[in-house]
């Protein structure tokens, strides 16, 4: 079920280079299955700044993304300093997608408990 409130995400930047990055982390959501090459026209939720140093896990920093009005594709990405993409990722809010993974079956996911639901 797609989020239809307001939620926060941790997360933990590392990466593989020479020295420290200053870097933010942004999200936006995008129609369900859209493409992740291309960045989406606008920014939902960025962090603050985050110190990254090479092959260490950062501190937490939380992003709270507002809700996504349905069935979408959360995009993340992080830009360093000099505004060039470092990382990107996305998070599929619902079933929107035909299942791709052996044994799975079309809509296996629906009515399953929610986390933080009992």
């Amino acid at each position: 079920m797609p989020p239809t409130e307001p939620f926060s995400i941790e997360v933990h930047v590392s990466h593989h280079g020479e020295s420290a990055l200053h870097a933010t982390v942004h999200a936006a959501w995008v129609p369900a299955g859209s493409p992740v090459d291309e960045l989406p026209k606008r920014t939902d939720a960025s962090t603050d700044v985050i110190r990254i140093e090479p092959f260490t896990l950062s501190d937490a920093e939380t992003i709270t993304v507002p809700p996504s009005g349905g069935p979408a594709r959360l995009v993340l990405w992080l830009l360093d300093e000099q505004s060039a993409v470092s990382a990107r990722s996305f998070l599929d809010a619902a079933e929107v997608e035909p299942p791709n993974r052996r044994g799975a079956r079309a809509g296996e996911f629906l009515g399953a408990p929610l986390v933080g639901e009992a």
